[in-house]
């Protein structure tokens, strides 16, 4: 069978790229003043929940005088916010929690949290936090805190939340759409730099698919192909190239059934999904060897010039493997303090 490994290329500019759904509207954070005393410089709407982040950063000090705001929620929910210094996403996030006791006074403090689906207990975070206070006016929190950043860290990745409360204890959050967008990037300096959601795919994601549905269409065209002008049956040749057609049809369903990257069995899919297209091609570069031994002899530069591709494929493969391993290590390593009794 050829290779389609060019012509993918230029196919996948055929397909559209969709443009991705705006976050819904929220009440804007310049309506509003945590601290009339001491007005912040900057502030932010966040995407989801209702909330709002405000703060003054002194680059002298390193520290960062903060404000977290959530609209929409009652005396049954607590509100928090956090810095994850070492990563992305919820592990890791070094968070300040508040909610209102059951004798109606606001309770602020801070918390480690070192695993999914964790009950915020009360622990040191990885840098100093100081001030911290919180407040409630009708159907809405705010977190007052100053923060010292780690060094050398102005933009860092940042998560928010809301969840449910039961005898003045907070329990794991809701897994709805918005609570697992909460999550994104804050630079302390230029502003905020946007949030990552499944609903807003870079553009690298979107060519990923394009290509997988142009390598799954192209691949299914040149089974049908071989089938009908195959003269002798080939049968190695034929039953490689229908498990590379079944395999990338695989990949392109498993994408409808991609966990959300909070997910615990996210990880798992990767793994499949990596495994998976990694043997593809595999599977691919010794099938166009076999094709070209049933064609008789190949012209020398052809084979010359595909040697040097899947070399260069190779190397490339190598050096995308090891910047995943090295991604992972330093998105899964969690602070020295973290308390692993957070989980429930």
């Amino acid at each position: 069978m050829p290779s389609a490994s060019f012509p993918l290329f230029f196919l996948c500019l055929l397909f559209p790229f969709s443009s991705s759904s705006s976050p819904p509207p929220v009440p804007s954070c310049k309506d509003f003043n945590p601290n009339p005393t001491h007005p912040y410089n900057t502030c932010i709407d966040l995407p989801v929940l209702g909330a709002s982040l405000y703060w003054t950063y002194d680059p002298t000090s390193g520290t960062a005088r903060t404000a977290f705001r959530v609209t929409g929620v009652t005396s049954y929910n607590w509100v928090s916010w956090g810095l994850n210094p070492t990563g992305s996403g919820m592990v890791g996030a070094q968070a300040l929690v508040a909610y209102q006791t059951s004798e109606g006074l606001m309770r602020a403090y801070t918390s480690s949290i070192g695993a999914y689906r964790t009950r915020l207990p009360e622990t040191r975070v990885s840098f100093p936090v100081s001030e911290i206070v919180a407040q409630r006016r009708e159907n809405e929190m705010v977190i007052l805190a100053t923060l010292r950043l780690p060094p050398n860290k102005t933009s860092i990745s940042h998560v928010w939340q809301v969840g449910p409360m039961l005898d003045d204890r907070p329990l794991p959050h809701a897994t709805h759409s918005d609570n697992l967008k909460a999550f994104g990037t804050v630079d302390f300096v230029s502003g905020y730099k946007g949030f990552l959601s499944s609903g807003a795919p870079a553009l690298w994601f979107k060519i990923h698919i394009c290509l997988q549905v142009s390598a799954s269409t192209i691949g299914i065209i040149g089974i049908i192909l071989g089938i009908v002008m195959g003269h002798k049956p080939h049968i190695a040749h034929m039953i490689i190239g229908i498990v590379i057609g079944i395999c990338t049809s695989i990949q392109v369903i498993s994408a409808c059934l991609r966990p959300h990257k909070e997910h615990k069995k996210r990880p798992i899919w990767t793994a499949c999904h990596y495994t998976l297209g990694y043997g593809v091609l595999g599977l691919s570069a010794a099938n166009i060897f076999l094709g070209l031994g049933l064609l008789g002899q190949a012209p020398k530069w052809w084979t010359n010039s595909y040697m040097a591709y899947l070399i260069v494929f190779g190397l490339v493969w190598v050096l995308s493997l090891l910047l995943n391993m090295l991604h992972t290590k330093k998105a899964t390593s969690a602070p020295e303090n973290v308390n692993d009794a957070s989980a429930c």
